[in-house]
């Protein structure tokens, strides 16, 4: 049962629409976006996984003290909790003879960081709440469009096709009361922020005209029409299903939860003319606030 979904920061949400759309340089904040990437597909292989009755926590960010960590998913069942930590990697890999291995590169052992989760999370239960919880963690070989050989049989990993059969047992486990007060005292002692979180400057920014599809992510100079024709991947959308996700994206971006027609005009078209088909759309779909102009998403 899933007691609380995924809910992105803000930064991570402007870092992933500002890919693709800004001539801003992100190189320095490409782990970011791979932990944003893997942490997003971890949440759909989760949610195809029978847990049970066991109480599924998505995206949880605990401070403790001036020690803050972030954990992926949290499992709760029969005074357990299983830590699982997304591993999203681009080239093939392989774990053999104790060390990870990038290609013939040897990586850093994510032993290290799934290790110091589970102590954190232990200590912090039994500080906040006195119960000895177990605590046990793994990570998550998410990204099916590379190869990662497990050949030494690394315990603590496991490929996304192995959860099921790994978690098999839990539905036979009972959920405790205990389970359930500590489940949604995690929950509520969530940020939704890091305190690592920096602001990034889109001052400037020179953003790249045009309409991004909604499925490569890919900025395209389509002529508006109530059919858009992606060229990047040749998939037909609705005008307006395109519009709702350039808002999206519009505000993820500066961070807002309203828009100004010409403002939000210019984003899409690179120009301070009017264009009456986004004009009718934001008036058609939009609630007007008391600013003129402006519109509440």
């Amino acid at each position: 049962m899933i007691i609380k979904t995924r809910q992105s920061s803000s930064s991570l949400l402007q870092l992933h629409h500002l890919k693709g759309r800004s001539s801003l340089d992100l190189s320095d904040y490409e782990l970011e976006l791979k932990g944003y990437y893997g942490e997003q597909l971890l949440v759909r292989i989760v949610s195809r996984v029978d847990f049970g009755n066991a109480l599924v926590i998505q995206d949880l960010r605990l401070l403790d003290g001036k020690t803050e960590r972030q954990f992926d998913t949290i499992v709760i069942v029969n005074q357990s909790a299983y830590i699982l930590d997304a591993k999203y990697y681009t080239r093939d890999s392989r774990y053999q003879d104790g060390k990870f291995y990038h290609g013939y590169k040897e990586i850093e052992n994510p032993d290290l960081q799934i290790s110091r989760s589970e102590t954190f999370l232990r200590n912090y239960i039994w500080k906040h709440f006195g119960v000895n919880f177990t605590v046990v963690g793994f990570f998550v070989f998410v990204n099916n469009d590379v190869t990662f050989r497990n050949d030494s049989r690394h315990p603590r990993l496991l490929h996304a096709n192995e959860l099921q059969s790994s978690f098999h047992e839990l539905k036979m486990h009972p959920v405790m009361e205990v389970d359930y007060d500590i489940a949604e005292s995690l929950v509520k002692a969530h940020r939704l922020e890091s305190i690592h979180s920096v602001e990034l400057d889109i001052s400037e920014a020179v953003f790249f005209k045009g309409l991004k599809c909604p499925k490569c992510a890919v900025v395209q100079d389509v002529e508006f029409s109530n059919l858009l024709k992606m060229p990047c991947c040749y998939e037909i959308y609705r005008f307006n299903d395109v519009m709702y996700y350039a808002l999206k994206e519009y505000c993820a971006i500066h961070k807002v939860s309203s828009v100004k027609v010409g403002k939000f005009t210019n984003f899409i078209t690179g120009s301070d003319r009017r264009n009456y088909k986004i004009e009718r759309f934001i008036r058609k779909n939009l609630k007007r606030t008391d600013k003129e102009g402006t519109y509440q998403i």
